[in-house]
């Protein structure tokens, strides 16, 4: 099989085009072999090769610049016509890097918004065995339209009668016509047709696409034309959409906070006022503490879980106790009815509910098809997950480092403790048991979403909590001893501390980044698209040392550390006690602490010289600080007098240039 290759590149001087692909005959994917094509002038070049019939191939263009350099196309590799022929023409466009189009190309706009509602055959097989086949990439027609070709002569309607392409591969459109029945030079366009009522309702805003067909002594012959690029006269794609936290969407059959379930009547609202997207806030797994601190979404105990309050209870199944349920539905109409989510009351609630559903029907779900593919399918993170749910709820603490023998993750020991043969498994199984039901209900609510055209993108924090599963069970990908946040600005004048571990990107390179792809895939078999919070932590994070708060005492990593010759370079002589410890004065301890200085100076501070200061040792930290008056992360209030001496020992803390950063004995400028 002879094929033939063509494609227009308005190249420079110098630049040589070449085609490279999976066969010998293109280089094997090898630039150094790839085949040279030829310039014949009018910006097109050519290349023919050999290949047997029915080979499978990917190919695609590069540009070799005059000292070597090599420049692919973007996009993804191009695959050669499954038709069998004696000879094959191919004319391909240029994939340049910017094109504002791609976008289209994507799930979220090819499976959900602009995916067509039925799909449509070519209502006429061509017997020929000289074909011309047009192949069209357009996404971006629209559900109840079809693309179409109109033209000049009989064979094309006279731009008037414009021929249907089939979108069985859709996004790509495609017509077979006889080439014979054809003039040796085609005048064409595309058009986009009303289903309903037949009529061109848009022409592309282009000039007429000319095309001189070959026209080869072949027996069998096949020409393909790989069209892109409908130009729109309304100009590029525009739409809407709504981001929403779930736990808002508070509906009469919810239970005090938005679920799963309630994504459907904002499904049906977005149908009523054209809005195309729903942007929802993370819904991870984030229960550590049992209190109202878990209600903070970007803080989760685990990046594949999904958070339990947002399971519907009725779809879980209905509680055959009669007291108990009215019980529940009593509670139902409580939390309903109040002005704000009550975080506590509600989870509590629906705890209780899961254990008592759990008991009455596990022995039935176990058993199911469904579940047993569920639980095949994600074994590999829901037995850490169960084990950890159960520790932390036996130890009384998410922090892992305070449980014993469990203290260092042990995947023998976590096998065990999740053997079925253990008396206490129930309170194992019931975490597989809500996974279930939670994975059940968000496929259901996207699969709604996406019946009536909507698309869902979800949200993955940039961290992870310092006390959860992947930093129990894989704690070589971050470091623990650092947190991420944000550096100082006119909103947060002490920077921003999230308490989330940064990553070890040299460990996770070591195994192609296998901890992201698995949390990304995880968000891909329920999002058509994602945001990740703060993208720019992938390149370069505000790191802060354990020790401390107020994110104004990090430095950015990877970043360009100073050393105390550095500082000599620039005539600045470095007084590492001055520079680097607390500048701690008296003349200005009044404007910490008002009417308590005195207190301070005799409890908290040492004077090391007249009017000179340091802090305790039991407070020279912030974090020292932080625990002796708030013990435990207590969440009451605490009284006027005892945080302003918390806050403003911690803020004498701040009263640095420099701070040490923790990869040694660099300094990074801290102003």
């Amino acid at each position: 099989m002879k094929i033939n290759l063509s494609i227009s590149y308005r190249s420079s001087w110098g630049q040589q085009l070449c085609v490279s692909g999976q066969n010998e005959q293109l280089g094997e994917w090898l630039p150094d072999f790839a085949l040279r094509m030829e310039y014949i002038g009018n910006d097109l070049w050519v290349a023919t090769f050999e290949l047997d019939k029915g080979s499978l191939t990917e190919y695609k263009y590069f540009i070799q610049e005059a000292n070597g350099t090599i420049h692919w196309e973007s996009g993804s590799n191009r695959k050669l016509p499954r038709e069998l022929s004696d000879e094959v023409f191919i004319r391909d466009a240029w994939h340049a890097d910017i094109d504002p189009e791609r976008v289209m190309q994507t799930k979220v706009f090819t499976d959900v918004i602009l995916k067509p509602l039925k799909a449509q055959k070519q209502r006429k097989r061509v017997n020929s065995s000289k074909r011309l086949t047009f192949r069209m990439l357009a996404p971006r027609v629209g559900q109840g339209f079809s693309l179409a070709i109109t033209g000049e002569g009989k064979a094309f309607g006279n731009w008037q009668k414009p021929l249907l392409m089939d979108n069985s591969r859709y996004p790509y459109w495609q017509l077979t016509l006889d080439s014979e029945q054809l003039e040796d030079e085609i005048r064409y366009k595309y058009v986009i047709v009303d289903q309903s009522s037949g009529d061109i309702v848009t022409w592309e805003q282009r000039s007429d696409r000319v095309v001189a067909l070959p026209r080869p002594e072949a027996e069998s012959v096949l020409i393909v034309l790989n069209d892109e690029q409908f130009i729109y006269p309304v100009g590029d794609f525009k739409g809407a959409g709504v981001a929403v936290p779930i736990f808002s969407l508070r509906t009469a059959e919810g239970f005090g906070v938005g679920e799963f379930n309630d994504m459907r009547k904002l499904v049906d609202w977005c149908v009523m006022t054209g809005l195309k997207m729903i942007q929802v806030l993370p819904i991870n797994e984030t229960v550590a503490t049992h209190s109202w601190l878990d209600s903070y979404p970007y803080k989760s105990i685990s990046v594949m879980a999904l958070h339990p309050m947002y399971l519907h209870l009725p779809a879980m199944g209905k509680l055959k106790d009669k007291e108990k349920a009215a019980e529940f539905d009593a509670l139902q109409v409580y939390l309903n009815g109040l002005s704000h989510v009550d975080y506590v009351a509600m989870f509590n609630a629906k705890a209780r509910y899961f254990k008592l559903i759990f008991d009455q029907n596990w022995d039935a779900v176990r058993k199911t098809k469904a579940y047993e593919q569920f639980f095949n399918e994600n074994e590999s993170w829901l037995k850490p997950y169960a084990a950890f749910c159960y520790l932390r709820d036996q130890f009384k603490t998410s922090n892992f480092r305070e449980w014993n023998e469990f203290a260092v993750y042990d995947p023998m020991k976590i096998d065990q403790l999740c053997n079925p043969s253990n008396t206490f498994h129930e309170h194992i199984a019931v975490h597989y048991f809500i996974q279930y039901h939670l994975d059940k209900q968000l496929r259901e609510a996207i699969s709604y979403a996406h019946s009536k055209g909507v698309a869902v993108k979800g949200d993955i924090p940039i961290g992870i909590s310092p006390n959860s599963i992947e930093a129990w069970s894989e704690p070589e990908y971050f470091n623990l001893n650092g947190q991420a946040g944000a550096p100082p600005d006119d909103f947060a004048v002490m920077g921003q501390n999230w308490g989330f571990p940064t990553y070890n990107w040299e460990e996770m390179a070591k195994d192609g980044y296998g901890w992201w792809k698995k949390r990304l895939g995880m968000m891909e078999k329920y999002f058509d698209a994602y945001r990740i919070d703060h993208i720019l932590g992938f390149f370069r994070i505000w790191e802060i040392p354990q020790h401390a708060l107020h994110g104004l005492l990090g430095y950015f990593k990877p970043g360009l550390p100073l050393s105390p010759s550095d500082l000599d370079e620039w005539d600045i002589w470095f007084d590492e006690e001055r520079f680097t410890k607390p500048y701690i004065r008296g003349h200005f301890l009044h404007d910490f602490f008002g009417e308590f200085e005195n207190e301070v100076r005799l409890s908290y501070l040492n004077e090391v010289d007249f009017g000179v200061f340091e802090l305790k040792e039991d407070f020279n930290t912030q974090r020292k600080i932080y625990e002796y008056f708030t013990p435990q992360g207590q969440t009451s209030e605490i009284d006027g007098k005892t945080l302003v001496i918390r806050d403003g020992l911690m803020g004498l803390l701040d009263e640095v240039l420099f701070t040490r950063s923790m990869r040694g004995r660099r300094l990074i400028i801290q102003g």
